[in-house]
């Protein structure tokens, strides 16, 4: 008898499960377009994906990788990738006004820097004012070196 309930059990677990699989919703397939080529900043999603966190939410996520030829925020807006990692640029794309929303501000170091030479005589950003200097890369305004201006009241 108790093998019989034991087997019952089972059978009753197994049908529930299956039940269970097949009623669950399909995933939502969603691309994130990495900043660069897969590096330990990116950890975080990978382990997530590895983890299976993204599947719990109902996402069948797929990192594609960045490049030097690969801008994230132009993958989003032509179609080929729903998400990006970016910096300060998301910024720059939305006062252009282009349809680009940020889901979340995580804040990290700007590998962004400013140099002169040494024998410029050229030591703060103060010592730049009213001086002639390129802001651009790609085409695009860096941002993080704009705003260190701005917050000096340069």
């Amino acid at each position: 008898m108790v093998r019989y309930l034991a087997w019952l059990f089972c059978w009753v677990c197994l049908l529930a499960f299956n039940q269970a699989i097949a009623s669950s919703p399909p995933l939502e397939p969603i691309t994130l377009q990495l900043k660069w080529k897969p590096q330990f900043q990116f950890a975080g999603y990978y382990a997530a994906q590895e983890k299976g966190f993204f599947r719990d939410e109902g996402l069948d996520v797929t990192l594609q990788p960045g490049g030097a030829d690969i801008a994230p925020l132009t993958e989003v807006l032509e179609g080929r990738a729903q998400y990006a990692i970016e910096a300060g640029e998301l910024v720059y794309y939305r006062l252009q006004g282009k349809p680009v929303v940020a889901v979340a501000s995580i804040f990290q170091h700007s590998p962004a820097v400013l140099m002169t030479l040494g024998k410029s005589g050229l030591r703060t950003p103060h010592d730049l004012a009213h001086k002639r200097i390129g802001l651009l890369m790609g085409g695009k305004p860096i941002v993080e070196v704009s705003a260190m201006f701005v917050n000096e009241g340069v």
